[in-house]
């Protein structure tokens, strides 16, 4: 989000001389904006996000994703979409570190896994409030 993470692109601003491209799907220049936003692995992740809470994401920039904890939830749900968030984050950067240096492609169903496990975590280990049906993801 600061910009700060050693993409490919930040690599060669300090120097580095390289080629440059997406560990996932070798298509584009690697940039932290098309790591985490464009990029089809991404992509798959966000959609996912967004089947389950029922309404479009959109993110043109990287501090769109932090918009959507913007809406009216209750601190439970907060909780859990923010754990979310930073979950899909970590895993959009995991699997590009097993990628380029392990050489292990991780499907985006099999992350998902990874993500769902993590948030339950945190989710079931707060005492935040909650409501006490579904109307906070719809509304």
């Amino acid at each position: 989000m600061h910009e700060r993470l050693p993409t490919d692109d930040k690599l060669m601003e300090r120097g580095s001389n390289m080629a440059s491209m997406c560990c996932n799907f070798h298509t584009c220049v690697e940039t932290s904006c098309f790591l985490f936003l464009p990029c089809s692995f991404a992509t798959k992740l966000w959609n996912w996000l967004a089947s389950i809470m029922s309404f479009p994401i959109t993110f043109n920039v990287l501090s769109d994703i932090w918009k959507v904890c913007d809406r009216r939830w209750t601190p439970q749900c907060k909780l859990a979409i923010t754990a979310c968030l930073f979950n899909i984050i970590d895993t959009i950067w995991y699997t590009r570190n097993q990628a380029r240096f392990q050489g292990k492609i991780i499907q985006w169903k099999t992350t998902i896994n990874l993500i769902i496990s993590s948030i339950a975590i945190s989710g079931n280990n707060t005492k935040k409030t909650s409501a006490a049906d579904i109307t906070n993801l719809s509304s």
